[in-house]
């Protein structure tokens, strides 16, 4: 019988490392958005800031719904959970402080 790897973490950990990758990417859009003063490239970045934060907001609730499963003590799901919320709670404060 053959086995084949697919690199994958099983569902959480792909969800976790999605949201890994969503955290970094929003803070460094951030960055980007700051530094550029072409306003195409800023109505893009604008543009991805909004579309990964809206993925965030969407795994927050994949985060509530599988809590009410009863899967709360799951490590995987107590770390995608952080990645979110660092990434939701980052990208607001840094959307403050331009203001």
């Amino acid at each position: 019988m053959s086995t084949m790897t697919h690199g994958t973490m099983g569902l959480l950990g792909d969800l976790c490392g999605e949201a890994e990758y969503l955290w970094k990417r929003l803070a460094t859009v951030h960055v980007a958005l700051d530094r550029c003063n072409n306003a195409g490239l800023r109505r893009r970045f604008s543009f991805e800031l909004n579309a990964h934060f809206q993925r965030c907001l969407e795994m927050q609730g994949v985060v509530r719904r599988l809590e009410g499963f009863g899967f709360s003590e799951s490590c995987q799901l107590r770390l995608m959970k952080e990645l979110i919320n660092r990434a939701v709670n980052e990208n607001y404060a840094l959307l403050m402080s331009r203001n």
